[in-house]
């Protein structure tokens, strides 16, 4: 992070200096006072298991040069002791605003707009961290970016993101993520994108909306802060053409099955990636999953926006190493597992279980399925629709965990899977207890939400020599 004055924090975020110097310098901005480094401001959020004015203390007497803390808060640790003397906390800043989440990405917002780059917002259902990753990959051929880490793609993930700007950056790409309708508005105003994506339109969060018509509006609020730049849309949605008519700047198709401007054509699924072409552009991606062909589409046409050469291109695609937990194929001794637990909604299950029915193997076809969360209403019924897609899917075994997944086993049952190969389990550490579930040569597939944390599975199926009996 570039320096920034304790007044322009404020012009920022219009917040009130109760104590401190307007010229203080900050260097660094932190939300966890376990985590501070010199000159850091530490902003005091509450959230839904702790309240970051309880660590005001710690985070002084670790070194915050200053705080930011909600107006309704008392900071009686400021206070001069009883009986008088010196005030606590020194001459270090206290901001006080309104709402310290909000001042944050208030903060971020007047902090990125000191850097004149173009700025690359990645939005959508599913894809969104494979996709900015796949672009990263590309794109830091030629640019010294920075990039959002992980998923942080909430208000205060994208605003760190933002604070890791510095002078040398000639380009950033963030992700863009939303539960409820205005969260893409707010975080494309911190981000002002000069260019943006939208991967597709499902099933995530649709316990927050109505429909899926209700989630391409909420996505198409990025248009908004793009103006007249241009947007990368899904040929094959459909909702391209609603999309399509809301942008206001110029539109950049990619697809497999209609014609678009970055179009795959000869998809060849191996068992070491995919092959394909591209405008003539023959690509070979060391990733499983047909479904990553849109993701590499999506970063071949941000590359190609930037001036990135089709050599630089496959070499960086040929290097490209599969992110964790991201539909990872693992061999064991006994039976290959696939690793998708970073998350699951209906749209990127199924997505998943297409590509397990036309993986080889020796041996059976397996699911282990967690539940999918944030479905609201929608809940029983796509844990339903799931099992039901399942039964028709060439899948031999299926093993579900937690209350909801019981929809899972209902509705495959009720379409013709055969009950004697549903096995319910209450736990995760149930699951890999029982011998008699998992045989030599199985592939399985593990896939849920991240509340699911279904990643434990994982772990205990490549640390566990040998299965015990229940």
């Amino acid at each position: 992070m570039e320096p920034l004055r304790v007044s322009e924090i404020l012009k920022f975020c219009k917040g009130v200096l109760i104590q401190g110097n307007p010229t203080t310098t900050i260097s660094s901005i932190s939300l966890d006072s376990r985590k501070l480094k010199k000159n850091t401001l530490f902003i005091a959020i509450r959230g839904e298991r702790y309240d970051g004015h309880d660590f005001l203390k710690e985070a002084l007497e670790k070194g915050a040069k200053g705080v930011v803390v909600n107006s309704s808060y008392t900071p009686t640790y400021f206070l001069p002791p009883r009986g008088g003397g010196k005030r606590r906390g020194g001459k270090k800043s206290i901001i006080q605003v309104a709402d310290t989440r909000k001042a944050l990405g208030d903060i971020a917002k007047g902090y990125r707009r000191r850097f004149k780059i173009p700025l690359i917002a990645i939005t959508g259902s599913d894809g969104k961290t494979t996709t900015k990753e796949l672009s990263a990959a590309l794109l830091s051929s030629r640019f010294h970016l920075i990039k959002s880490p992980g998923n942080f793609n909430n208000e205060i993930g994208v605003s760190l993101t933002l604070f890791k700007l510095k002078k040398k950056n000639d380009l950033a790409i963030v992700e863009l993520g939303m539960n409820k309708p205005g969260e893409i508005k707010r975080l494309s105003e911190i981000a002002k994108p000069a260019m943006g994506v939208i991967t597709n339109i499902g099933d995530a969060h649709q316990g927050f909306f109505k429909s899926k018509y209700g989630i391409a509006q909420s996505k198409a609020e990025l248009f908004e802060s793009l103006g007249k730049a241009p947007v990368i849309l899904n040929r094959d949605s459909p909702y391209f053409s609603f999309l399509r008519e809301k942008a206001k700047g110029r539109v950049i198709s990619f697809g497999i099955k209609k014609k678009s401007d970055f179009q795959a054509k000869d998809v060849v699924v191996l068992a070491s990636g995919i092959e394909f072409k591209v405008n003539n552009l023959p690509i070979r991606l060391p990733l499983l999953g047909y479904f990553n062909v849109y993701n590499v589409l999506v970063a071949i046409a941000l590359a190609k926006e930037f001036g990135i050469s089709d050599q630089r291109i496959k070499k960086a695609l040929q290097n490209f190493k599969p992110l964790p937990h991201h539909f990872q194929l693992i061999k064991l001794k006994k039976f290959q597992v696939i690793d998708d637990t970073y998350n699951a909604n209906p749209f990127a299950f199924k997505k998943a279980i297409e590509q397990l029915r036309i993986m080889k193997t020796k041996g059976r076809r397996v699911i282990i399925a967690g539940e999918m969360k944030e479905l609201g209403d929608y809940s029983k019924k796509a844990h339903y629709s799931l099992g039901r897609f399942i039964a028709q899917s060439k899948v031999d075994l299926l093993v579900t965990i937690g209350e909801l997944t019981k929809e899972i086993g209902k509705g495959a049952s009720q379409a013709g899977f055969r009950k004697e190969n549903i096995f319910h389990c209450e736990s995760n550490e149930e699951v890999v207890k029982s011998k008699e579930l998992f045989l030599p040569d199985d592939l399985i597939l593990v896939k849920g939400s991240r509340a699911a944390h279904l990643e434990e599975v994982v772990e205990k199926l490549k640390n566990q020599e040998h299965l015990t009996s229940i």
